[in-house]
Parts: C-alpha cells; structure tokens; sequence
C-alpha cells in the first residue's frame, strides 16, 4: 500500500506525497514528482518561492496570490506550467480533487519551456500557450485513462516527463555552463562569495548577470539568499541535523533578525510559524525528498543523499 492509499484510508482530507526511486528517477531538468490531493471544499496554504512546475489537476481551479497583489491562474482538468517564482504566495484552491506535478530545475524551464524566467516569474501559464494543441490531447488522455483507473501517480508522472522531454530544445555550452555553475556556485556554500562565481565563468560579469537574470529571474547575490532561505526553513520544518549544519546556518546570518527576515521573505512564514510536521503545502514543499536542493544542501538534510546517490 503506498502512502496516498493509506492516507485515504485513514480519512485525512490532503495528502502531498512526492515519488521516489524506482518509481521517479530525477534528471537533470526534471527535480522532482509528486502526487497530491484534497477532499475538502476550498483549501487556503502557503507556497514558498520554488523552481518551475509542470502541473495537471483533476479538477479545481488553482489560484496564486502574491504579496505585490498579483494573482495567477488557471483552468482545471489542463496541463500548466508554474513559472519560478521569486516570492511566497498563497494558494487558493477549490476541490475535491487530485494534482499531479513535475518540479523543475532552471535548465529544465529552459530548455522545456523557452521561456525566460525574468519575463514570467511569478505567474501561471498554460501548457497549450507553449505546446498549442498538443498539450490539450495529453491532458485529455491522461484524464480518460485516469478516470478508467488505468494509470497509478507513478505511470502519470513518467507519462508527464516523457512528454515533456519529447519536446527539449537543448541550450548552447555556454548558457547551460552559466545555470549550472550559478546553481551550484549558489548552494555549495553558505555564504557564497558572487566574485567566485565571475572568475568561474569564460564570459563577462555583464553577461553572467544577465544571462542569471533570465535563467533564475533574480540577481546573483539575490539567488543566492533566497537558496540559503529556503535550506534554512527547510531545516527548521523537519527534524534537526547535525550541530555543524545548525551553526554553518547561525554563521550565515547577522544575526536572528537578518535570518527570521530571509525566511519569510522567502517561504511567507516567519521560522516560529513553520512547523515541524505539520499538514501544510509549506512543509511538504520543503521536504528533503522533494530533491528542491543541491548536492552540498541536500546531504545537510535529514536523509539527504546527494545527486549522484539519487541519479540526479
């Protein structure tokens, strides 16, 4: 019995489960699977900022709220993609009904969708907006054999990613160096130091921060903060690590102010209020499975592996 099947069972009216090996094996574009779904009527939580999503509900029609007082939607029963988002938002969502979704890495937005992430952060956009017709017939045939109950979250999510990797455009050496060295350059430390990051790259500072800033939709130094936020609330919503971690953290900030403000600009909630354990969208987006952090972050998590032990 997985995990969704015995939540049913146990009558709880949400359930956010992500898929790991064998059932999901994250690439290099694709970070993440997950399977959710909600019984109640209308469903109010809280999302940090996180990387791209490819999305398809069953029924319900997801709304995005931000703190600028910009809102996104979209239409249930179709494929959407969530741009990166740079702030938390609140999510309103009418039900019953079931998710299932991909997470994304910055290359994966590029090279999947085309679209720079500078130009549409923060919004949600339909699918057919990018693959036109064909983004509808797959949503129409996964929902058909959904509902005739041929397919598990398993078999949605590969079917998901096939579509997706179908339609790749891969980007040139030197774009795809620039995301991957800014990813790791901004997760394999606490404090990174954004000069390393210049003499690490064979182009321009000029070019590096705008080539960042279409990729990741902020600055270098401002993708660097919101990673650290987000490992940091990661830490604070599961069970504790390691004392060397905790204070690798502590050193990080000025001080408890400068990290409670991080936090929350990051995730919508200061760190008192992020709960261990808890049924919110919140704490089941920063769970170390969700494979939302790099190598260096993730094996600082409770039951962290790193990418080569996970096939990332």
């Amino acid at each position: 019995m997985n995990h969704d099947d015995a939540s049913k069972e146990a009558g709880r009216d949400r359930s956010f489960t992500f898929l790991t090996a064998p059932d999901f094996v994250p690439d290099e574009c694709i970070r993440s699977a997950y399977h959710s779904y909600i019984r109640e009527a209308f469903v109010s939580d809280t999302m940090p900022a996180v990387g791209g999503q490819f999305c398809l509900r069953t029924s319900g029609e997801p709304t995005l709220h931000y703190p600028d007082g910009t809102t996104s939607g979209a239409k249930a029963r179709e494929c959407y993609f969530i741009a990166p988002t740079t702030m938390p938002s609140e999510v309103h969502l009418s039900g019953p009904g079931e998710l299932y979704g991909l997470g994304l890495s910055e290359l994966g937005w590029a090279e999947l969708t085309g679209l720079r992430v500078d130009a549409v952060k923060n919004t949600i956009i339909p699918a057919a907006q990018i693959f036109g017709a064909d983004a509808a017939e797959f949503s129409e045939v996964i929902l058909r054999d959904l509902q005739a109950g041929a397919l598990t979250p398993a078999q949605i999510a590969a079917a998901m990613q096939e579509f997706l990797r179908a339609r790749r455009k891969p980007l040139d050496d030197k774009r795809k160096k620039v995301i991957q060295v800014t990813r790791a350059w901004a997760t394999d430390t606490m404090q990174p130091d954004v000069q390393e990051l210049y003499d690490a790259l064979p182009v321009s500072t000029r070019q590096i921060q705008r080539l960042v800033q279409q990729y990741f939709g902020q600055s270098p130094v401002q993708v660097a903060k919101r990673m650290r936020a987000a490992f940091t609330a990661s830490v604070m919503s599961h069970d504790s690590v390691t004392p060397e971690t905790d204070a690798e953290i502590g050193e990080s900030y000025t001080d408890q102010s400068h990290l409670i403000r991080d936090v929350k600009f990051t995730t919508g909630r200061t760190p008192s209020k992020i709960g261990k354990k808890s049924n919110s969208l919140l704490s089941d987006i920063l769970n170390p499975a969700g494979f939302l952090h790099d190598s260096a972050h993730t094996k600082k998590l409770p039951g962290g592996k790193s990418a080569s032990e996970t096939g990332d």
